[in-house]
C-alpha cells in the first residue's frame, strides 16, 4: 500500500498555542542574545579602564563615563561616618559591605569609600568589629556607577545613629544629611589598600557565554515547539516511515 503526498490537518488548538507561545519564545532569545551584547561591552570596558591605571579625583570632572575608572585618594577616614550594607553574601556566608567616609587631604571633599566584605553575626545582636586606621593613608580604588537602583528589603537605621545599618547607599541622601561635598559616587577599595577587607563585587554577574546559552535553549525550545506542531498537524511521520 503506497502512502498519500503530503497532508496537512490543521488542529487548530495546538496551532493556537503555538502562535501564542513561539514569539514568547523567540524574543525571550533575542532579549538574552542582546544581555550577552551589553556584558560583552561592559567587560570590555572595565579591562580598558584597567588598563589605563588610576587616575587623581581631580582629572575624573573631565571624563563623562567614570564607570570602573581606576582612582587614587589621599586623606584619611572619618570612623565615625560608616555604613554597613546589609544582607551580602559572600561564600554562602552572612556579612556586609563596610563604606566609611574618606576626607581628602588638602581639600574640603569627601568620599564614600567602599572597603570590602566582612563577615557578620548571623543572630544580627552586634556589628562586626573592623578597627580603625587613623592618619594619611594612600588609596586606590574603582568608581562604582550602579548600573541599576536595588531592591531595599527592610527598614533601616535612624538616619541619626552612627554607625548605621542601610540596604544601599544613597550618597546624594547622605552628602545633604551630614552637609559636606561628596563625591557623587562610592569607590570600592582595590585588594591590598589600607583598610580594605574581602572583595565580593564582579564586573558583571553573569559571563556573556552564559547569557549566550541561555538564548540558545530559548531558540532550541523555539524549533523543538514547531516540529511539534508540524508533527500534530501533518502525516510527516507517516511519510517518513513510508520511505523506510
Amino acid at each position: 500500500m503506497k502512502t498519500r503526498g503530503f497532508l496537512f490537518t490543521p488542529e487548530w488548538r495546538s496551532i493556537g498555542l503555538a502562535l501564542l507561545l513561539l514569539p514568547f519564545l523567540l524574543a525571550l532569545g533575542f532579549w538574552q542574545l542582546e544581555r550577552a551584547g551589553e556584558k560583552t561591552v561592559l567587560q570590555a570596558h572595565f579591562e580598558t579602564r584597567e588598563r589605563q591605571g588610576p587616575v587623581d579625583i581631580e582629572e575624573l570632572f573631565d571624563l563623562a563615563d567614570l564607570r570602573y575608572q581606576p582612582i587614587r585618594l589621599t586623606g584619611e577616614f572619618d570612623h565615625q561616618r560608616t555604613v554597613y550594607l546589609d544582607n551580602r553574601i559572600h561564600n554562602r556566608q552572612f556579612g556586609y559591605e563596610v563604606v566609611t567616609l574618606f576626607k581628602l587631604h588638602d581639600r574640603d571633599h569627601w568620599v564614600f569609600v567602599n572597603r570590602g566584605w566582612v563577615a557578620g553575626d548571623s543572630s544580627r545582636r552586634s556589628l562586626p568589629s573592623v578597627g580603625e586606621l587613623n592618619g594619611i593613608v594612600d588609596l586606590v580604588g574603582e568608581v562604582h556607577v550602579p548600573q541599576s537602583e536595588m531592591l531595599t528589603l527592610g527598614t533601616e537605621e535612624s538616619a541619626a545613629a552612627w554607625p548605621r545599618v542601610m540596604q544601599t547607599i544613597n550618597v546624594s541622601k547622605l552628602a545633604s544629611e551630614i552637609s559636606v561635598p561628596v563625591f557623587p559616587y562610592t569607590v570600592r577599595l582595590a585588594k591590598n589598600s589600607p583598610g580594605s577587607f574581602e572583595e565580593n563585587w564582579v564586573v558583571v554577574n553573569l559571563k556573556p557565554a552564559k547569557h549566550t546559552g541561555y538564548a540558545v535553549q530559548w531558540f532550541s525550545m523555539s524549533v523543538a515547539l514547531t516540529l511539534l506542531v508540524i508533527v500534530a498537524n501533518t502525516n510527516i511521520i507517516a511519510l517518513i516511515k513510508g520511505k523506510t
